[in-house]
């Protein structure tokens, strides 16, 4: 009884630090927001913004937020490719209409959650309550991130030495000239262990097995977790795969700022958002926002304010055009609401190939383990604990 209630009040107490954690994340992205929209409003500068758009064509804007939405969904396709590459390394050839309904799903509900948590705990949920495959569910979405951090500190890495002649505003441009050399060194120490790990997963492995043992509690777990990461050291061929659908992902999400601020009538080059583009990632990825809202639009502000005019009307620029790639990415997400409504509690994840339930090898029944997770669908509750 003693062990049933210190479990319940263990419970307790961590609902209460996530509603915290929450409260303060939202707390920061409404500071942020509350911050960005005062240097916009103020004075003559939201005379002046409007005199901007009014100025611009309503059929140009239409066709550059076009090609903003139709870049950013090959950026979403190349990320369920990736995602799909895992897959097939663990041996479960899954077909796409799960795989992409089940990714705009996760990202609908990462709308209202912190960083990318709420589109990796929904996928990991969904593939695991599916395969009865947790390990292999979670090494999937583990060696995702890590392919996902090492592309995007390669990309920071060529980028931000030649950020200096990229921003105009002489306080942050003699910053980056003189810590640019320094940040990239820095950042190429983790990127070359996310290349030693995604290439020598043993030496993963071998860690695990010091640190946890091989046997009972907790360290079964993590064997199990390992031997599920260990399936891709013999697939080279299909990381490279994945890093190069990565790289795509990425660069999709840079070159969305070339169209939106090209919307704006603003003449934004290729060689800034390619440069300014993997910085805005990497803070939208620290879970200190909900969604990145406010660090998304306080980068480009920022960095891009002095090359757009300066003052608080190129600061109001660079936070509009920065808006509207986070509307370009809700507008696409939004989807997934319906399609969370229209998968019934009785929904199966089915194969590529036509008949039966995906299970690993093609078997029928599939194999059931301790990690299983409940397959009607109903336990909203359990989609809450995955994603949280």
């Amino acid at each position: 009884m003693n062990d049933k209630n210190s479990k319940v009040k263990k419970e307790g107490g961590k609902n209460i630090r996530k509603k915290i954690f929450w409260v303060l994340k939202f707390a920061i992205s409404a500071g942020i927001t509350i911050f960005i929209i005062h240097k916009i409003t103020r004075g003559q500068n939201l005379h002046e913004i409007g005199k901007m758009l009014s100025k611009i064509p309503l059929g140009v804007f239409a066709v550059w937020m076009a090609g903003a939405f139709l870049v950013k969904a090959s950026g979403m396709f190349m990320a369920v490719v990736r995602w799909r590459l895992l897959l097939l390394g663990h041996g479960y050839k899954i077909g796409w209409l799960h795989l992409i309904g089940s990714f705009l799903i996760g990202r609908f509900i990462g709308s209202f959650t912190p960083s990318t948590t709420g589109l990796d705990g929904w996928r990991l949920y969904d593939i695991a309550r599916h395969t009865h495959d947790t390990p292999a569910s979670i090494s999937v979405i583990l060696v995702e991130k890590i392919t996902g951090f090492f592309v995007l500190s390669v990309l920071v890495v060529l980028t931000i030495p030649f950020g200096g002649t990229i921003i105009l505003n002489p306080q942050w441009k003699s910053a980056f000239e003189r810590g640019a050399w320094f940040a990239s060194i820095i950042l190429g120490i983790p990127m070359g262990i996310a290349f030693l790990v995604l290439m020598n997963p043993a030496v993963i492995r071998k860690f695990f097995e010091k640190l946890f043992g091989r046997k009972g509690g907790f360290g079964m777990k993590i064997k199990k977790f390992v031997d599920a990461l260990w399936v891709y050291e013999k697939k080279k061929r299909l990381l490279l795969s994945a890093l190069i659908a990565g790289f795509f992902v990425h660069l999709a999400q840079c070159v969305m700022y070339f169209f939106t601020g090209n919307a704006l009538g603003l003449n934004v080059t290729l060689k800034t958002v390619l440069f300014i583009g993997p910085l805005e990632i990497a803070a939208t990825l620290i879970p200190i926002s909900i969604a990145g809202i406010g660090v998304r639009e306080l980068v480009w502000a920022t960095l891009l304010g002095g090359k757009l005019g300066g003052g608080d009307a190129g600061f109001a620029a660079g936070a509009l055009m920065g808006f509207l790639g986070y509307a370009v990415g809700e507008g696409i997400s939004l989807l997934g609401g319906p399609i969370w409504l229209a998968r019934r509690s009785d929904y199966r994840m089915m194969r590529e190939e036509k008949g039966g339930e995906i299970n690993k090898n093609g078997n029928s029944d599939g194999n059931k383990n301790e990690d299983n997770y409940d397959n009607t669908g109903n336990d909203r509750e359990k989609i809450a604990e995955s994603i949280t």
